[in-house]
């Protein structure tokens, strides 16, 4: 069976790092002699059984993904688009794959049995979130890939954010930074405060828009309020405000951390919420 597509004519350098959770050990591998991208994740497991059978002789690569952003987030690889798109997404000619194996020692302490059933169940939680988010995100795909507004990695963010129960709509995306540039269906100038809300940049953009003035003559009866002046938040609104942004920030620098947000576009974002956050003191 033909393991490596002759289609692409880049060449990758392939890191091969093995997790054996119940050695509690890993084992890392440079297999520079792999050269071309793999069509399907089955011949990528096979490959590296092959590869590592010196490590693990009976057992079989059950789970591959690789390594992605300056803090090295695991991403599993659930389907060949999820390959797909591990290539597509890739500058440079280097990957970082990891394999996790089960392997059934002779000798198992309570102990050591009690950590494993433990990690197991957690990986099977993240395979279980990662392969909604991936039904969601072929969903999403299917709805909009036409329209050309929407990048892989956009998409899979908005999939996310539905599967976490941040975002509802499959039709209008996420007010967040990495798709804010998008075109969303224009707004009505006067609404209210509560659905501004939905996004921090939003709703600093319409807290700081110009503001009805007071008449410049009160009514008779009530000299201490005569002038002019601008109606401003109250105090109650401004802590509301402020909370929003401290949480769309921490929200930026997961968005960072995963790589799905460019570090020049996190400066950018992060600089323009410190901007409102002066402004609301």
């Amino acid at each position: 069976m033909q393991q490596l597509s002759r289609s692409d004519a880049k060449e990758y350098k392939y890191k091969v790092k093995l997790l054996v959770p119940r050695r509690k050990k890993t084992t890392t591998r440079y297999l520079h002699h792999w050269k071309k991208r793999f069509d399907c994740i089955e011949a990528m497991k096979k490959q590296i059984t092959d590869e590592l059978v010196d490590e693990i002789p009976d057992n079989p690569v059950l789970e591959v993904g690789y390594y992605e952003g300056r803090q090295s987030s695991k991403i599993w690889l659930l389907s060949n688009e999820d390959l797909k798109y591990m290539y597509d997404s890739k500058q440079g000619s280097e990957i970082s794959l990891w394999a996790e194996s089960k392997c059934v020692c002779d000798e198992e302490s309570d102990e050591d049995e009690h950590v494993g059933r433990k990690k197991q169940k957690q990986a099977t939680k993240r395979q279980s979130i990662e392969t909604e988010t991936d039904s969601i995100y072929k969903e999403l795909s299917a709805k909009h890939s036409d329209s050309g507004l929407y990048s892989c990695s956009q998409l899979r963010l908005w999939a996310r954010m539905i599967n976490c129960g941040d975002h509802e709509d499959y039709d209008d995306p996420p007010r967040v930074p990495t798709i804010i540039g998008i075109p969303t269906p224009k707004q009505n100038k006067r609404e209210s405060f509560a659905e501004a809300l939905t996004g921090a940049a939003v709703a600093v953009a319409k807290v700081f828009a110009p503001k009805p003035k007071t008449p410049e003559r009160s009514p008779i009866g009530s000299p201490s309020i005569m002038g002019t002046r601008t109606y401003g938040l109250s105090p109650g609104k401004c802590a509301e405000l402020r909370m929003k942004n401290f949480q769309q920030l921490k929200y930026l620098q997961q968005l960072a951390e995963d790589n799905i947000l460019s570090q020049s576009e996190f400066i950018e974002q992060k600089t323009m919420i410190l901007e409102a956050l002066k402004k609301l003191q």
